[in-house]
């Protein structure tokens, strides 16, 4: 049974497959070669990378994904949302061709930016139902969040926005541009909630194998991520996601340049949402998944509190490196648009999700290699 993927992992990413596979080398027992190599979850229904452990052949480097029909689904439903999306770029740009995209600024205005994207978002939505009936509940969300992750960056980092609204008062109008974006994950969320589980039934052969251990046809162990209204457990994890993201992502971001602001943001909130699965595991993902538009709202607050006119904020963006003495430096939470938060900030939080799922699975893995381990002991003895 040397090679079989499954449960010691230290790490959920790639780093842990590989250093899991690497450890089972000095452990050497044939139980270990069984288990060395966990798949490592990176997003829901997403991606693994394992690696063989040593056995009794030595050992193999194996890169392992989803099943082929897992794959295809949940990349044809990127594929539809970025073409969807990309459809109505010319709606949600900016009047003057400056960078950033803000539906409170934008070429055809509020009301008619915020339909155009929620129609956009209506054939994504239907392909991450499949997406999430093909494999976890997450991959739906994943998938949406990489469509708005590939229109955000196109749009270009907040500079434009910056120079073409009246500030402070610009920031007051992303916070409610913010609660917009809030109310749409909410919706998409209710959405996969409530119809994956009967395209599961209807369509029997999207689940037609296990998801991380689990029955494909059975959600079991808290690990099901449930979307519906979220109780106080939930609640808590959301806000551990919450202080953790806000406060990597306050010091991770330096600058508005559009890569800084997408990995400070994804790195922040995969930190984050991880430790807030792992303090309070729940079923409910709901509280963890919207914590970067919470976060969001706190730093668009600061600025509307802390500046009184459009120069001091200028100054204060000029002063990220605190080069001007005496001069308030502008907090970094305000160097990302509404859009950035609802893409590379969520998706963090559900591969920090993820992260946490595959770690949970590993220990329950290991914790069951040791009760078959002492139940074969016991039959060795009574034999």
């Amino acid at each position: 049974r040397q090679g079989k993927c499954g449960g010691d992992m230290w790490g959920g990413d790639m780093w842990g497959g590989i250093c899991g596979g690497a450890l089972s080398r000095k452990r050497r027992g044939p139980e270990m070669a069984n288990r060395a190599g966990e798949m490592c979850m990176v997003c829901g229904g997403g991606w693994y990378v394992g690696l063989y452990g040593w056995g009794d052949g030595g050992w193999s480097e194996l890169l392992m994904l989803p099943p082929r029909r897992q794959r295809l689904m949940i990349g044809a439903a990127i594929v539809v949302g970025i073409v969807c999306l990309l459809l109505v770029r010319p709606v949600v740009a900016s009047p003057d061709a400056s960078s950033g995209i803000a539906l409170v600024s934008s070429q055809g205005g509020l009301v008619l930016s915020t339909l155009a994207i929620g129609a956009a978002i209506v054939p994504a939505g239907a392909m991450g139902v499949f997406a999430s009936a093909v494999g976890s509940r997450l991959a739906g969300m994943f998938v949406i969040s990489v469509a708005l992750s590939v229109l955000a960056g196109l749009g270009g980092p907040i500079d434009g926005f910056l120079r073409r609204v009246a500030l402070p008062g610009g920031y007051v109008e992303l916070i409610g541009e913010m609660l917009l974006w809030t109310i749409g994950w909410l919706a998409v969320m209710m959405i996969i909630g409530k119809w994956r589980d009967p395209t599961r039934t209807r369509l029997a052969a999207l689940s037609f194998q296990d998801h991380l251990g689990i029955d494909a046809n059975d959600d079991v162990h808290g690990i099901a991520n449930h979307v519906g209204l979220p109780p106080l457990r939930s609640l808590a994890a959301g806000a551990v996601c919450t202080v953790v993201g806000g406060a990597l992502a306050w010091f991770l971001m330096r600058d508005t340049s559009t890569g800084q602001v997408f990995w400070s943001l994804i790195v922040a909130f995969t930190l984050g949402g991880l430790a807030g699965r792992l303090f309070f595991p729940h079923d409910h993902v709901g509280a963890i998944v919207i914590s970067p538009c919470v976060v969001a709202v706190i730093g668009y607050a600061i600025v509307a509190m802390q500046f009184s006119d459009g120069e001091s904020v200028f100054r204060a963006w000029h002063n990220m490196d605190l080069s001007q003495v005496g001069n308030k430096r502008l907090p970094g939470l305000a160097l990302a648009l509404p859009i950035h938060y609802a893409s590379a900030g969520v998706l963090g939080t559900i591969l920090g999700i993820g992260w946490a799922n595959g770690l949970e699975m590993a220990k329950r893995a290991e914790a069951d290699a040791a009760i078959d381990a002492n139940t074969d002991g016991d039959s060795d003895r009574d034999d």
